[in-house]
């Protein structure tokens, strides 16, 4: 394992505010993490102050980004920090940290503070985000692709809306291959409702061909037959899914955040607040 204070070093040495909010926040990580691991074996202590330097070093890269982008969000930076609600969201993120060695989890609470520094306060989108801290460390690798698959199904569209029936299927397959091998367990969506990320209507009939018509915005004949496409090979695993049971589950604003920043890692494409958001993260 890395030494944590290396990491945190590595961190600090990118300068600037995201340095020494690194510092700041490592500061305070290794107080919560004394109180809350007190009573626990050495290796168990030790591993916890790994995992989440691991976290705050990729909480730091981005806080570099933002203020390379956004020079003059140096002030918000700096009041976050003195906001309640941003306190404690920066505390369940490094105590779930510790709680787990996967690199994926760590990026994608770095993601979600982040977003949080910038967005405003008492608004859907902060709370979200505080939620989010809490469910992620308690989600599997899966859940979490469940979470991202449901972003696109209902929330992503094409920039541009496709005319050509057969263009519009290619670029459904293209994403589609993302989800080719998720296994559908009835229990991984009970588990994200318990966790506030889905609510779920086992006995939905809702149409994934109108869905996928829907997400074009072409209502035309040949855009409303695409049955074809659901009953193929590319769709096989979702169709399957949908007809177990996915038809019935949507998207909570917890699922949304966390499904969003998913789905960004997946695609390689940079981060983008749900729709419904609006303004509410700038």
């Amino acid at each position: 394992m890395t030494d944590p204070i290396s990491l945190i070093a590595l961190g600090a040495a990118v300068g600037g505010i995201a340095g020494k909010f690194g510092e700041k926040t490592w500061e305070l990580a290794e107080k919560w993490l004394a109180r809350r691991y007190e009573h626990h074996v050495a290796a168990a202590q030790a591993t916890a102050r790994t995992n989440s330097a691991s976290f705050i070093l990729e909480l730091a890269k981005r806080v570099a980004v933002i203020e390379q982008k956004h020079p003059e969000t140096a002030d918000r930076i700096n009041a976050a920090q003195s906001d309640p609600h941003f306190s404690l969201v920066l505390q369940k993120a490094i105590l779930g940290s510790a709680q787990t060695s996967d690199p994926a989890k760590h990026q994608l609470l770095a993601d979600l503070v982040s977003n949080r520094l910038l967005a405003k306060t008492e608004t859907t989108l902060s709370l979200a985000i505080g939620l989010a801290c809490d469910a992620v460390p308690n989600l599997t690798s899966t859940q979490l692709h469940w979470l991202a698959l449901l972003v696109f199904l209902h929330e992503i569209r094409p920039r541009n809306r496709y005319e050509s029936k057969a263009t519009y299927i290619d670029w459904l397959g293209v994403h589609l291959r993302h989800f080719k091998d998720i296994e559908f367990r009835d229990i991984d969506i009970r588990h994200l409702v318990a966790l506030g990320c889905v609510t779920y209507d086992p006995t939905s009939e809702r149409s994934l061909p109108i869905l996928f018509t829907m997400k074009n915005g072409v209502i035309t004949d040949e855009f409303m037959a695409l049955d074809n496409f659901v009953e193929s090979d590319a769709c096989f695993t979702l169709k399957f899914a949908w007809d177990q049971g996915l038809a019935g589950v949507d998207l909570t604003s917890v699922g949304s955040v966390i499904g969003g920043h998913v789905w960004s890692t997946l695609t390689g494409r940079p981060s983008e607040l749900p729709s419904w958001a609006g303004d509410e993260g700038s």
